[in-house]
């Protein structure tokens, strides 16, 4: 992809190259939470296609945390295997790795969609990019873009995080990362899960107030003095909820598993669990949790925001078919909803339907004219509809 650009003599838009970025940070987060490190994330490792959907390819490289553990450092001098322009600097100097070699990785591949140049190239050649990783006294340069425009604060510290020399000073984790890259200014209901202006006290779509869930006084403790209460279902996912907004989704999900533990028919635990291990790339068990919501629900826009969480996992498996069909059903719920034209279309085209896609994001356009990757995807789509 990086090649078609470069002979037009041109560079992605910005919106495209976080939007791709943000894929291969998904893809990373899935593949860490298989237990496998790739270990030579680079842009011919990294295939886009036409529609805008990223997949990593080549994992010839790649080790589990305990094959790395057993793995003895080199002799000073030596690198791993690899490819020597987007190593991290312990896989140059032959030191031990573990999942920070991919952040440094996926922080070259994210500085070079954003700004058109690599990280650690010095503008008078003297060094090259290998040995410029190497040296600690040598940090990337500043990212600017070709075009001179502001690369956004958040994503800019992003990728500069990614790229420190000393790991300790990196993120600790891809999901770290991709929670940083992910943020922005809104909140979301914690009762429907809807995003909303911060500015906004209820809910646009629910009504819920927005206010984070006020603890709930726990019943009369009956153990013995001293002992902790037992927290209540409402309380464990209200804590849940906090720990999300935080970033901190490992210890979200294992707030939502508690409060399913001591209510196994509160729904919207399930609901919520599944919305976080959709976000960790844990799909299957996101399925299984989401259709135990659906059972425990009967609130038609609960419904349809569960259904299309559903369709979002089932879409990352490739499920293309059960992915519509969930999408089909959330929209006989929320009717007026873009977001959900706008997957379905993404399913469609998967699938090879591109007029009905091309349909679905028309409709999303018209609901939301501005949503920058409806606009792309018609443009795709329109691009693979002519001749």
């Amino acid at each position: 992809m990086c090649k078609r650009y470069i002979r037009k003599k041109s560079w992605l838009e910005q919106q495209e190259a976080i939007d791709i970025w943000k894929q291969v940070l998904e893809g990373l987060v899935f593949a860490h939470k298989q237990g496998l490190y790739h270990r030579d994330i680079k842009p011919s490792n990294i295939l886009v296609s036409k529609l805008g959907l990223v997949k990593l390819v080549d994992f010839g490289l790649a080790k589990t945390p305990e094959e790395l553990k057993r793995e003895v450092p080199l002799q000073p001098g030596f690198a791993w295997s690899g490819t020597p322009n987007f190593m991290s600097p312990e896989q140059a100097n032959g030191d031990a790795m573990d999942q920070q070699t991919d952040i440094f990785s996926a922080g070259i591949v994210g500085f070079i969609l954003l700004t058109g140049r690599h990280p650690f190239n010095h503008p008078s050649a003297v060094a090259s990019v290998f040995e410029l990783i190497k040296d600690p006294s040598f940090n990337c340069v500043e990212p600017v873009t070709l075009s001179g425009d502001p690369i956004p604060e958040n994503v800019r510290a992003v990728v500069v995080k990614m790229l420190f020399k000393n790991k300790e000073e990196r993120y600790k984790s891809i999901l770290d990362a991709l929670t940083d890259l992910t943020k922005e200014p809104a909140q979301a209901c914690s009762k429907c899960g809807a995003t909303n202006p911060l500015k906004n006290l209820f809910c646009s779509q629910c009504g819920q107030s927005l206010e984070l869930p006020k603890a709930i006084p726990p019943a009369q403790a009956t153990a013995k003095a001293g002992a902790t209460p037992a927290q209540s279902a409402e309380e464990l996912t209200a804590a849940g909820f906090r720990l999300e907004q935080d970033g901190d989704w490992d210890s979200a999900i294992d707030k939502y598993r508690a409060a399913i533990k001591a209510d196994k028919k509160y729904g919207l635990a399930y609901s919520n669990l599944g919305f976080a291990l959709n976000r960790v790339g844990q799909y299957n068990e996101a399925i299984e949790v989401l259709s135990k919501a659906i059972d425990l629900t009967d609130v038609d826009i609960h419904l349809g925001r569960i259904l299309d969480m559903r369709g979002f996992s089932k879409m990352s498996l490739k499920d293309y078919a059960g992915a519509v069909e969930d999408l089909s059903n959330a929209l006989s719920y929320i009717k007026h909803e873009p977001r959900i034209y706008l997957h379905r279309a993404q399913a469609l085209a998967e699938r090879g339907d591109f007029t009905k896609a091309l349909q679905d994001v028309s409709k999303a356009l018209r609901l939301d004219p501005t949503n920058p990757h409806a606009i792309r995807l018609k443009r795709n789509l329109e691009e693979q509809a002519s001749p």
